[in-house]
């Protein structure tokens, strides 16, 4: 079962919520139902300043300026005002379906959004109408998207079927080339570099790939050779900065440096320091504004779902504060003003 973080979410209602991340391409699509309420936490103390709950399926959050997007699996994306979380519209993008319409991606050189649309489409949504403005596919099944930085950048798209990244020219929505990714090292997820252009890193069961962009339609990957033998998840960017805060096999989070072998003298990459012990799954991380923590957001498997502080510089590095939100965790989003948003599943 592949692991997604910032990912849709599949749950199965009877008796009790169980909740899957959407892994593979033989999920059967059949009514699923579930409400997701969605917290304002505050920063400086973790705890909730604000809940919307009752939300049908919700399955990604998507942060725009003076917005809060959340896309669902009825093919609606929802709109809320960013401060307030009041509900500032509705938008119809599909039909419904359960193992569809998740991983809602910025484009900021388009000023657009991509979705992960339901039948393996991908949609082109205009911002801030959220109107379809494409729709296509390169991959049967993908699970998983990023974009990096670059002029103009490009669209990346992790195939659950094949375990391949397909590179996507961001004006054409065509694809460009595809990556195959060794049969063992079963994708996780696709994090965008926040310092190096069209550069890009692959979570994987057993190792990091380094993936970039040489040209117009050429690649380069690579597998970090310190990486290999742990399962990464929650890959994180540090902002203004080329490390990564990450998640290895599930208990031990960390920073990691998998481009300057020179940064750090007897740790060559991808060194992963300033480690801390933690115990959940299924991570999803994001970094906060103030160029010290990142925050971490997993399940502790009893329906509820825990929020790390992770301050990765200074004396103090390691997990400095948790709090704990009914249900299982669907997405989290942390806003330039650091207002962090946490989507669950209501209990």
């Amino acid at each position: 079962m592949l692991e997604v973080t910032k990912k849709i979410i599949i749950l199965v209602i009877m008796n009790l919520v169980a909740m899957f991340f959407l892994a593979c391409s033989n999920i059967t699509e059949q009514d699923m139902i579930y409400d997701a309420g969605l917290h304002l936490v505050s920063a400086d103390n973790l705890q909730i300043v604000n809940t919307i709950p009752g939300i049908k399926n919700a399955s990604s959050l998507m942060l725009y300026p003076g917005k809060l997007f959340v896309a669902s699996s009825g093919g609606i994306v929802r709109s809320y005002d960013s401060n307030d979380l009041s509900l500032l519209g509705e938008h119809i993008v599909g039909v419904a379906s359960p193992a569809g319409y998740f991983d809602l991606t910025f484009s900021p050189t388009e000023n657009t959004a991509y979705l992960i649309g339901a039948m393996g489409k991908i949609l082109e949504l205009s911002l801030p109408d959220c109107e379809v403005i494409d729709e296509f596919s390169v991959c049967l099944s993908p699970i998983d998207m990023t974009i990096t930085s670059g002029s103009p950048g490009d669209l990346w798209v992790a195939d659950g079927p094949s375990n391949s990244v397909v590179r996507v020219d961001i004006e054409t929505n065509e694809s460009l080339r595809v990556i195959q990714i060794v049969a063992n090292s079963v994708i996780n997820e696709l994090v965008a570099s926040n310092c190096y252009h069209d550069s890009l890193l692959i979570a994987t069961t057993n190792l990091i790939g380094r993936l970039e962009a040489t040209d117009e339609v050429g690649t380069r990957l690579t597998f970090v050779q310190n990486s290999i033998g742990a399962s990464w998840s929650g890959l994180c960017p540090i902002p203004h900065d080329s490390n990564f805060v990450a998640v290895s096999n599930g208990t031990k989070i960390g920073e990691c440096c998998v481009y300057d072998k020179n940064a750090y003298p007897g740790y060559p990459p991808p060194s992963f320091y300033n480690t801390d012990t933690i115990e959940n799954s299924n991570w999803i991380t994001a970094a906060g504004n103030d160029y010290i923590n990142v925050y971490a957001l997993g399940s502790l498997g009893d329906g509820t779902s825990r929020l790390y502080r992770y301050t990765y510089i200074g004396p103090s590095y390691g997990i400095n504060g948790f709090a704990d939100f009914a249900g299982y965790p669907i997405d989290l989003k942390i806003s330039d003003s650091g207002q962090i948003y946490v989507l669950t599943v209501e209990q």
